[in-house]
């Protein structure tokens, strides 16, 4: 059985410091926390949308993997990237890689794909159907800085 996913907070590390790597341009400290703290009564929804105007959704998917993800994965590793280049050949997959130094885990950034979709794309994955992942998280995102 899949679990739930221990990278939520990985995820907002990552949003951190994407957003505070903009200080050297002038974004100030205040102005990031303001960004990342929900404004009172927001509401949220699974359709995001990117504040940067392209008019795009995104959502992330956060795999927890097995501990030892890079002694099974062979057999399976082929079908695994064949999957999510297709996704990206469509555009419906803007990048996908796994967290390093431990290995374990992996995000993937999907582009104007339902969850419903994003679901079958886990369902059909290698790597879920031969127990490499452990759990797995599917969560809006709002890009602000593409």
């Amino acid at each position: 059985m899949i679990s739930r996913c221990a990278h939520v907070g990985s995820l907002a590390r990552i949003a951190r410091a994407a957003v505070s790597s903009q200080n050297r341009v002038g974004l100030a400290r205040r102005d990031v926390r303001k960004a990342l703290t929900p404004r009172k009564g927001a509401r949220a929804t699974f359709a995001s949308s990117s504040a940067a105007g392209d008019g795009d959704s995104y959502s992330v998917l956060i795999y927890d993997y097995v501990p030892d993800i890079l002694d099974k994965r062979g057999p399976f590793r082929a079908a695994h990237i064949e999957a999510a280049k297709k996704m990206a050949a469509e555009d419906r997959m803007a990048m996908a890689g796994a967290f390093a130094d431990p290995v374990d885990g992996a995000l993937f950034i999907f582009k104007n794909v339902s969850k419903e979709d994003i679901e079958a794309y886990v369902q059909n994955d290698a790597y879920v159907q031969n127990g490499l992942v452990t759990g797995y998280k599917i969560k809006p995102w709002t890009v602000v800085v593409p």
